[in-house]
């Protein structure tokens, strides 16, 4: 690359001799010359053209110090209108160049309705347009992709899914609209219900206890945290009772108003009340508790504590609760943090009976009785196998032993001894599980009764591992078998150590008693087990 500042320097060093050339011709003019006309015109023309090489000397000084410098961004102009459409970049005169055309998606089942496990396949939006024969096409084609290859896509098509450099197809997929839409619409369902998990898991209600005693028992559903409001005051005994979920409206705020500088303990605009003294029969101020509901960005944990300081990300939201009652301070924080990891399924592999986690194209494993020693996320296909991402649901099942993967309306057979996806699969759902519906939450074998549960929102499924089918009588709803769980089910699996079944929904869990109703102390939190 040429230097350019050589170059200006040479052009001023040319510059600096002829005005020094011409100064001298000039101061020559005057001494020699005798005749004052012709003097002076000699004089005048050598002066103009001294003071333009001046002039190029200084600009090119200028130009030279500021060549650099980047001067303020300018006012942006107004948007001009839009330009003609384009031609295509391969056909200008083919029939669908360059038009405007619905997004086609392709599935992996071909012409027969067989599922096709192969690495070219790679279901997902067609691209267009692509080569094929010799011809260059812009839409699903029906003709064979390879020479010696049946034509399995002689209805329906094909399209490309990727391609190579040279507009090749790379990878395709079968232009079944009505499959392909179907599996599309499964995808945004499964990512809705992923968002919907994200925003609306944490505190969804709130209320307060008392008593003379500390055993004093919070209503159903809600989980006592374990710490008087009213500590060393000599009051009655108070506590806060949170029920931990998600549903569509939890308490996004708290706040506190003191009848020390609130007389009418109003709360703020959009706030509701509860409506207990925390300092009942302390002899303290009369201070209660506010909260705001709305239906995202819930808060997702309360800690009682003796002063102001916040662990890390929580904050202070109450005052001392305690206020002039002569006990301790009593100081309310809360956080909207949410898990840094949100599960697809969780289940227990038999063969090493550890807990496996999915979360997209990735796993987590861990020990139930080591809940702090955990391996950290790796790739699903490097130990399970060829499967998709974001798996919805995974068990061992009960009647063969063998482990199973669903997702939307397919399943995956893991082989246990040859470590990867049984040859043939997937299948589709409603071919093998008889009246198991698609896009399932969670499914377990119970190991009190030998059966097999399915479950989809608010509704479980009883299948009967000898006939290989729901029994009559189903769906029911979750919450008249399982008192106590909630009305959704997200994953389900056995703790191994004590063989008792566990419900997972967001970042919680539920575990059952020998009454088949959910334990005292539950929910709690996931991550204590699985990070």
């Amino acid at each position: 690359m040429i230097d350019l500042s050589n170059i200006y320097n040479i052009y001023k060093i040319i510059l600096t001799l002829f005005i020094i050339l011409f100064i001298f011709i000039i101061y020559w003019c005057n001494k020699n010359i005798k005749n004052s006309s012709i003097k002076i015109l000699a004089i005048w023309i050598n002066t103009l053209v001294l003071f333009n090489f001046i002039n190029i000397l200084f600009t090119i000084n200028f130009y030279t110090k500021n060549i650099n410098k980047v001067g303020r961004k300018g006012i942006p102009g107004s948007l001009g209108p839009r330009g003609f459409r384009g031609k295509s970049f391969i056909c200008s005169q083919c029939g669908d160049a360059g038009k405007e055309k619905k997004d086609i998606y392709t599935t992996n089942v071909n012409d027969y309705g067989e599922i096709v496990n192969s690495d070219d396949v790679k279901p997902g939006k067609c691209l267009f347009p692509f080569f094929h024969e010799g011809d260059v096409h812009y839409n699903c084609v029906n003709t064979k992709r390879k020479f010696n290859e049946k034509n399995d896509a002689s209805k329906k098509g094909w399209c490309p899914t990727s391609l190579n450099i040279n507009g090749y197809y790379k990878t395709y997929g079968y232009c079944d609209n009505d499959q392909a839409d179907k599996e599309e619409e499964n995808r945004i369902r499964s990512e809705k219900r992923r968002q919907y998990i994200l925003n609306n898991t944490g505190l969804i209600d709130l209320t307060v206890v008392m008593g003379n005693r500390s055993n004093v028992k919070c209503p159903s559903g809600f989980k006592k945290i374990n710490y008087d409001l009213n500590k060393n005051s000599g009051g009655k005994y108070i506590y806060l009772c949170k029920k931990m979920g998600i549903k569509g409206s939890g308490i996004s705020e708290l706040m506190s108003v003191d009848s020390g500088s609130n007389p009418d303990l109003k709360c703020d605009e959009g706030f509701g009340q509860i409506p207990y003294n925390l300092n009942t029969d302390s002899g303290g101020n009369d201070i209660r508790l506010c909260k705001r509901k709305s239906n995202s960005k819930y808060i997702t944990d309360i800690k009682v504590q003796n002063n102001p300081n916040c662990p890390k990300d929580y904050i202070e939201v109450s005052g001392n609760v305690n206020s002039g009652s002569g006990g301790e301070a009593v100081h309310i924080c809360v956080t909207k943090k949410q898990s840094s990891t949100k599960h697809d399924c969780i289940f227990k592999w038999e063969k090493d009976s550890h807990i496996y986690a999915f979360m997209g194209d990735k796993y987590i494993s861990t020990e139930f009785k080591s809940p702090n020693i955990y391996d950290k996320a790796k790739v699903i296909i490097n130990k399970w196998g060829k499967l998709p991402s974001n798996i919805d649901a995974a068990f061992t099942w009960g009647y063969d032993r063998k482990l199973y993967f669903f997702k939307s309306d397919k399943f995956w057979l893991f082989d246990d001894t040859r470590l990867k996806i049984a040859p043939g699969y997937p299948k589709f759902i409603k071919d093998v599980w008889k009246g198991v519906p698609d896009n399932i939450g969670a499914v377990f074998t119970w190991s009190k009764d030998r059966k097999t549960y399915f479950f989809k929102g608010k509704y479980y499924y009883k299948f009967n591992n000898k006939t290989k089918s729901v029994e009559k009588g189903y769906p029911r709803i979750i919450s008249q078998r399982w008192e106590g769980l909630p009305n959704s089910i997200d994953a389900v699996f056995m703790e191994p150590i004590t063989g008792k079944a566990c419900f997972v929904r967001g970042n919680s869990y539920w575990m059952l008693g020998p009454d088949d109703k959910v334990m005292d102390g539950y929910p709690k939190n996931l991550d204590f087990f699985i990070k």
